[in-house]
């Protein structure tokens, strides 16, 4: 329960600095071994500092009250050599490039294929709250198998995923996800658990969705 598929790759002998904030509640993802602790928080940007001296690997977790899974919430770092973390940036830079490009074609996308992904994504973005079978957590989190929102159309459901619900826990996901990211997620949530819609979302339709919300 320790594990993390995305640890945090840094170097060693550098001085690095963590700018905090958050986009639901509270968290503090703490490294005890690299120092004080301080809250991201909603709206707010924070700030600490590190500079590690050894390699190796560090381990965390949110060492604030923060929700359903706050126990699952851990955080792992791997120091490495500065040439080894300069290698590990132009590996994440080159992966950011194909995934943009990719969410930005105009291909049409597969049912299949935007299952698969959307699965893994809502497994990794959505079922702390709405949980793996979609039926949440009532009334905290209310349940998508059945929901209005996710077998309604599909305009509804894109507002809510990409603008969240002010007021409650559901946070606006339009500056954290890319367009086939979302289109792949809502996907998901319209034909898992017996919702069937049959039909695929398209990334283009998330995008003509953000440009329409874009003054709202």
């Amino acid at each position: 329960m320790r594990a993390v598929d995305q640890p945090l790759v840094l170097p060693v002998g550098r001085r690095v600095r963590f700018l905090h904030t958050s986009a639901d509640v509270i968290h503090a993802m703490w490294v005890p071994a690299l120092g004080f602790k301080k809250d991201a928080i909603p709206g707010y940007v924070t700030e600490t500092w590190a500079l590690i001296e050894r390699a190796g690997t560090y381990r965390g977790q949110c060492a604030e009250l923060c929700g359903t899974w706050h126990s699952r919430m851990p955080v792992v770092v791997e120091a490495v050599p500065p040439e080894r973390f300069e290698a590990w940036v132009a590996e994440q830079r080159a992966a950011m490039a194909r995934a943009a490009a990719e969410a930005a074609s105009d291909r049409t996308w597969p049912l299949a294929e935007l299952m698969e992904k959307g699965r893994g994504l809502y497994n990794t973005k959505c079922a702390a709250c709405h949980q793996i079978n979609g039926q949440g957590l009532p009334p905290a989190f209310p349940p998508l198998k059945g929901s209005a929102v996710v077998r309604g159309p599909v305009a509804g459901h894109l507002a809510v995923v990409l603008d969240g619900r002010p007021g409650t826990a559901m946070p606006a996901w339009r500056d954290q996800l890319n367009d086939l990211e979302i289109a792949a997620i809502v996907t998901y949530e319209r034909n898992a658990w017996g919702n069937d819609a049959g039909a695929a979302v398209q990334p283009r339709q998330v995008r003509a969705a953000r440009a329409g919300r874009s003054g709202s």
